[in-house]
């Protein structure tokens, strides 16, 4: 049992930590396929949660969430699957909107963005009008994403004195 002794005029105080399921909160958990085929074959078993909890690396709260789904549908459940907000439909009006303008200005997106919210007064985000765009066939997906290409990290060198960052202050003429 871990405690922590406090002395106060001759009277020892042991004092013992609350423990709580979601201590880690700001830790990412992962569940895998396998690590979900794990958990239920544990709980199947009759194990407990907290030895679930330990051999996949989720919290507690987590086991009894995959398990309770398990249990109400009667099959290990999909995760990562229709997750995250649901993707709102392009509307014929935002299509005309966008081909005018594509073909009254003959620009790049970012710039429609612009041209649209000045001529029509509306918003429509960009990555709305490349789709749109993408669709109609006035623009081209690309083929492999841009990747970034640092040479070099700013004061991380060989040698250690060899870049160094220097402010020289005056004070009081000093």
């Amino acid at each position: 049992m871990n405690c922590v002794i406090f002395f106060f005029r001759f009277i020892k105080f042991c004092v013992i930590r609350k423990l709580v399921h979601n201590a880690d909160i700001n830790q990412r958990m992962k569940l895998t396929k396998k690590k979900l085929i794990e958990l239920l074959r544990i709980m199947e078993e009759g194990g407990t949660s907290y030895q679930a909890k330990k051999k996949t690396g989720v919290s507690i709260e987590r086991v009894y969430q995959i398990w309770n789904e398990y249990k109400r549908v009667g099959k290990v459940p999909e995760l990562g699957k229709s997750i995250g907000r649901p993707s709102k439909p392009i509307s014929p009006s935002e299509e005309i909107i966008v081909k005018k303008s594509y073909e009254k200005y003959r620009t790049s997106t970012s710039r429609i963005v612009l041209l649209i919210e000045r001529d029509y007064k509306i918003q429509i985000p960009i990555y709305t009008i490349h789709k749109i765009l993408l669709k109609l066939g006035f623009a081209k997906k690309k083929e492999k994403k841009d990747v970034r290409n640092k040479k070099w990290i700013r004061y991380e060198r060989r040698h250690s004195l060899t870049a160094i960052h220097a402010n020289r202050v005056y004070f009081g003429g000093k």
